[in-house]
């Protein structure tokens, strides 16, 4: 019988809006296979059954995938999901790509079946005490379950596989992982993984004269690689499952042996570097399918955190705003008021956030820049100006447009915003972004009043 580890506790202060985490215990045995009897029971938020040897429940039935299946226990429910396995997950001889599993079920997978049982009893998993990580905020359980986990990353010198979605914040915790870090004196250095192949292949282990991105297109790397350069320091991968097969190879036996070698031979050179990957796919579908090799997803995954989307923390949005605001140094202006109303925060926490953190920022760079439009501006057709940068004079005119045809819009549905949203053919959360950002939420109140 395997028991999973439960997290290390930190010290807590016991922050108001934030209790505590408490999973329930699963039990998960094989009930039929070769493994037969084998069995694992613990409290986990994600627990991965297959193959390799970093499974949570490693099986040796052969017709089982590496990382078969994923299950995630939320609340008195488990939530499995098949992670491309190649003979699928069969629940009454039906295959699954998903299912939400209330009581004690069977599935199979490969030639095993398994029994899946959510237990009474609960383990709680402590949260860090603070309500940021470098320059990361939030006060949500899910968030600070992650500090406390990149806390601990940050004391430790392996390397780490940071998951999450486009725009959760992914390479802002990777930077403060090296500046809290025990390498936080040493070199640190960034390669997008999804630029060409050869053009990586040459920035990592030193192979010909590319220019190292867009930014740096006039200083060529001729023979030295960001492996020597960050020799005792840091190197952050960022969408790591973009690497061709080939130099995910020779990264793994470079990582192995702390040294590279250069394309044209010669002995090898030091490189004791810690990477911090950085994964918007869950890369354990990818082993799966042989796009990722599986020995490099267990030298980086000594680690894992996940940073979860805004949808799973909706409660930080106020003090995103808030924090965002204060980088603009726009806290007391008029911006700032409209979207801190009791109404605003409201529409902004139910929205969807699909671009998370990076879109809500943008949401409120637009506002406060709406904002800065002198009011009589708003109702006056902008000026064409040869002198203004076109961003510039462009601005003008779409915050121009914006604000006339929603106040158009408003006037028409006597202030029906879901109206409004039908008319205008987008969601009903976009049109109350799109009231905010033309300046017009605090007339719509007055005029419902």
């Amino acid at each position: 019988m395997t028991d999973l580890d439960t997290p290390t506790a930190l010290p807590t202060t016991g922050l108001p809006s934030t209790a505590p985490r408490a999973i329930r215990s699963v039990r998960v045995e094989v009930v039929t296979g070769p493994d037969a009897g084998a069995c694992l029971r613990g409290a986990a938020e994600r627990i991965v059954i297959g193959t390799h040897r970093t499974a949570d429940l490693v099986l040796t039935d052969r017709t089982v995938s590496r990382f078969h299946v994923e299950l995630e226990i939320t609340g008195d429910a488990v939530h499995l999901r098949d992670l491309g396995s190649r003979n699928g997950t069969l629940l009454d001889g039906v295959e699954l790509e998903a299912a939400r599993l209330r009581g004690p079920t069977i599935v199979s997978i490969g030639q095993s079946e398994l029994r899946i049982d959510l237990l009474g009893d609960t383990v709680t998993l402590e949260l860090a005490p603070q309500e940021r990580f470098g320059a990361l905020v939030g006060a949500s359980p899910v968030m600070r379950l992650a500090f406390a986990r990149l806390h601990g990353a940050a004391l430790r010198d392996g390397h780490v596989l940071i998951e999450g979605e486009r725009g959760t914040g992914k390479d802002t915790a990777a930077a403060a992982l090296h500046e809290l870090g025990t390498r936080k004196d040493g070199p640190l250095d960034v390669i997008d993984c999804g630029m060409p192949a050869l053009e990586v292949e040459a920035l990592l282990f030193g192979r010909g004269d590319f220019p190292r991105s867009p930014a740096f297109a006039g200083s060529l790397h001729h023979g030295a690689s960001v492996l020597e350069r960050c020799h005792g320091g840091t190197l952050i991968l960022d969408d790591v499952g973009g690497l061709a097969r080939n130099t995910q190879r020779v990264l793994v036996r470079a990582l192995e042996e702390r040294s590279v070698r250069r394309l044209h031979g010669g002995d090898p050179y030091p490189a004791d570097v810690r990477v911090i990957a950085l994964s918007r796919r869950n890369l354990r579908v990818d082993v799966n399918s042989d796009r990722f090799a599986p020995d490099l997803f267990e030298v980086l995954a000594a680690t894992r955190i996940r940073i979860p989307p805004l949808r799973e923390r909706p409660e930080d949005v106020p003090l995103l705003i808030a924090r965002v605001l204060g980088e603009l140094e726009a806290t007391g202006t008029a911006a700032a008021a409209e979207l801190q109303t009791p109404e605003s925060l409201e529409q902004l926490r139910g929205a969807a956030w699909p671009g998370n953190v990076r879109e809500l920022r943008a949401h409120v760079e637009a506002t406060v820049a709406a904002n800065g439009t002198p009011a009589a501006d708003a109702h006056t057709v902008p000026l064409v100006d040869g002198s203004l940068p076109l961003r510039e004079a462009r601005d003008r005119w779409v915050r121009y447009f914006e604000r006339t045809y929603v106040a158009e819009l408003l006037v028409r549905t006597s202030g029906n915003v879901s109206a409004a949203a039908a008319l205008a053919g987008v969601d009903r959360v976009y049109m109350h972004r799109m009231v905010t950002r033309a300046g017009l939420r605090e007339k719509l109140s007055r005029d419902r009043k």
